[in-house]
């Protein structure tokens, strides 16, 4: 078995490898046991507690009343704040909101960018977005307008009588 090479540790205190550790023979240690034991055993007893006299009728009401005026001013502080963080998150809100307007030439509507954001974020029913697939045709072969179409070069067949 390899031996360990970790120093024994030492009680607080002792730097010198001189001194010996503390001897503890048979007897102190049974009575250290013993005292312990003693010690454990008055914390289990249970102790006596202490009658407290009731208080009058008169003490208890006022007390009572102290109690629930508290209670009512703090409600009333709770509710108050509320009322003010609501205030705060309006004013918020309001100075958060873009100004945007709507005018309107003769028949002719004109809303600001905002506002028309606003009007087509909502989600496509599935029958509109199938609609403007087919209305786009994203599989019909496009003509590139630099070069043209076949057709527009192809000689006109004239003919015979």
């Amino acid at each position: 078995m390899p031996q360990d090479k970790t120093p024994v540790p030492r009680p607080e205190g002792s730097n010198s490898d001189d001194e010996a550790p503390e001897v503890v023979t048979k007897q102190s240690a049974q009575e250290q046991a013993l005292t312990q034991q003693r010690h454990e055993e008055e914390a289990r007893e249970p102790k006596e507690t202490e009658e407290v006299p009731e208080l009058p009728d008169d003490v208890l009401s006022a007390v009572a009343a102290r109690n629930e005026e508290e209670e009512a001013a703090e409600e009333q502080e709770v509710a108050a704040a509320l009322r003010a963080e609501k205030r705060q998150a309006a004013k918020l809100a309001k100075l958060m909101q873009k100004k945007t307007h709507t005018r309107q030439f003769g028949n002719i509507q004109v809303q600001t960018l905002d506002s028309l954001e606003q009007t087509q974020a909502r989600e496509l029913s599935e029958s509109a977005k199938k609609f403007l697939e087919r209305r786009t045709a994203p599989t019909r072969p496009r003509m590139n307008v630099l070069e043209g179409h076949p057709t527009q070069f192809a000689k006109k067949k004239q003919r015979s009588k």
